[in-house]
């Protein structure tokens, strides 16, 4: 059957009963939470959200909510590690340079444009984290994700 016909059956059988239920998208954005400091989280929640919409596709844009919620709580709390003890990562080099210009350059606009994609965010955080005041930056992350 192969890797991904193990993958699919594993998720029928034992992961779509769990995806229909109401508390389900709520878990999945609280993972989304955890994703912020649990990076390799990322594929799993993948397949988590996925699920989750194909067993009731009518909650969609509640479980599209829901991790959006967890993945700017997750960077809500970065900011406030980041503002209240001054330790961020350095994020320096040409690696993030295109990062870094969106956020300097657009600043809200360049936030929520690299909100929305499927990247990790905390280069982004610690770029705009000296040019917006909090509130906005989590903000912008929520509009973003």
């Amino acid at each position: 059957m192969g890797v991904v016909g193990d993958v699919a059956s594993v998720v029928k059988e034992k992961l779509l009963p769990y995806a229909g239920e109401w508390w389900f998208p709520w878990a999945v954005g609280l993972l989304s939470c955890l994703n912020t400091y649990i990076l390799f989280l990322s594929g799993p929640l993948s397949i988590l959200f996925i699920s989750g919409t194909l067993a009731r596709p009518e909650r969609r844009f509640r479980a599209a909510f829901a991790n959006a919620l967890g993945a700017t709580c997750g960077i809500a709390s970065l900011v406030y590690i980041g503002k209240s003890s001054d330790i961020f990562p350095l994020f320096d080099g040409k690696d993030w340079e295109t990062t870094r210009n969106l956020v300097e350059d657009y600043v809200h606009l360049g936030v929520i444009l690299i909100a929305g994609l499927p990247i990790i965010l905390h280069p982004m955080v610690f770029f705009a984290v000296s040019l917006m005041d909090p509130g906005s930056l989590i903000l912008c992350v929520l509009i973003g994700r």
